[in-house]
């Protein structure tokens, strides 16, 4: 007897988290519901990451988005003493963050748009596509239907290509939705001062591994790779993003026309920092030949949970840049006190210091040390001041 379900196999490119209850997709047609297998176990999983430079300029108006290119390795076993036919799904898009483009209807556009296969060994599945489940929780679903021997082992690779997040982001070090707004309650400098310091620009690629649970038993070994050698050395040169010589310009006729908002911190010089989860301190830098590495984490076994996502991010936290930027944060804070009250002189002190620590100055400040534990840049390598006028600024 065979038996006939459907389930996801893999990744979502989300912001915020997969819903826990992601699973085996069991119906047909274009109404799948999502459910668990007993019949097919994930044993092995690696999944290779890598990011690339987009082609053209990434500005604020997001016309160019930098793409990461996924590699997925799934190693599949059916645990039955029978035939089992599946018909496997792999969603691109959650209902939180659902893609434009390409019309739904036209799968093939869809496959070439995220360049999108499926194959064991030499044998390449034809995929068809869903516009989204039955509960409308994910969109994009390609599909396609594999056949297991009794007790058969079979090696599946996805590969796919998606252009990230590019936006508003917010700084802290845990990418679990839940606790970041926890740390945001828990800033404690008088109703939330440094709260300025705590939405900088982002850019995010995700991989959601919560759809892991839905296969029988558990996953023996899951294995990331992370390439990002020349994508973080191609950060630095660029920094937040890029800008042309007439956004420029606007910016700074903008800049003089708004007042104090930490908004006006968020440059185009301004550095990218990792926001990684798991953080970096986790990941194993891995040499390869000719001076080449890259990051890798493993974990065995794995018991994917829905705030187990892969993100890889960067952000690049409001930090004044340049010593004009010092008047900017005075501002600010002159701003917070005519709204909340308070002493100008001490707060203006603790803002001057996070941006200290950011610049790996150890300014032993415990005001602020509650907050600075929480950014996602705290214990990475410090970036290089900027220019020493602004160091002399920040230390009076």
């Amino acid at each position: 007897m065979k038996k006939r379900i459907m389930f996801i196999v893999g990744a979502l490119a989300v912001i915020g988290n997969a819903p826990a209850n992601v699973g085996v997709f069991n119906g047909s047609g274009q109404t799948p519901i999502v459910e668990k297998t007993d019949a097919i176990q994930m044993v092995e999983e690696e999944v290779v990451m890598t990011p690339r430079k987009a082609r053209g300029p990434v500005t604020t108006g997001c016309a160019n988005l930098d793409p990461m290119d996924y590699r997925c390795t799934f190693k599949l076993r059916n645990l039955k003493d029978e035939p089992v036919e599946l018909q496997v799904g792999f969603p691109l898009d959650i209902e939180s963050y659902r893609m434009p483009g390409t019309a739904a209807d036209d799968a093939e556009k869809l496959v070439e748009r995220f360049n999108f296969t499926a194959r064991c060994g030499g044998e390449k599945f034809n995929v068809r596509f869903v516009p989204e489940d039955v509960e409308k929780r994910f969109s994009k679903l390609f599909l396609w239907t594999m056949k297991f021997a009794a007790k058969e082992e079979r090696v599946l690779v996805v590969s796919y290509t998606m252009e990230g997040y590019f936006g508003l982001y917010h700084t802290f070090a845990s990418r679990n939705k839940r606790d970041a707004k926890a740390a945001m309650r828990n800033i404690d400098i008088d109703g939330g001062l440094l709260k300025m310091f705590a939405t900088g620009i982002g850019e995010v690629h995700m991989y959601v591994t919560g759809t892991g649970s839905c296969w029988a038993g558990e996953i023996e070994k899951a294995t990331f790779k992370y390439y990002a050698q020349d994508f973080e050395a191609y950060l630095a040169r660029r920094g937040a993003y890029d800008e042309t010589r007439n956004e420029r310009r606007k910016r700074l006729q903008a800049l003089k026309k708004r007042s104090a908002s930490a908004k006006n911190l968020l440059k185009p010089d301004c550095r990218m920092v990792r926001s990684w989860n798991p953080p970096p301190d986790k990941w194993t830098r891995i040499d390869d030949d000719d001076g080449r590495f890259h990051y890798e984490l493993q974990m065995a076994p794995f018991r994917p949970a829905a705030d187990d996502s892969i993100v890889m991010g960067y952000v690049a936290p409001p930090m004044p840049t340049e010593a004009g930027d010092v008047d900017l944060v005075e501002g600010l804070v002159r701003k917070f006190v005519e709204s909340r009250g308070g002493d100008e002189k001490q707060y203006l002190r603790d803002a001057k210091d996070v941006v200290l620590e950011f610049y790996g100055v150890k300014t032993g400040n415990e005001r602020i040390m509650p907050f600075v534990k929480t950014q996602c840049w705290h214990g990475q390598p410090a970036h290089t001041p900027p220019d020493e006028k602004l160091m002399t600024l920040l230390k009076k």
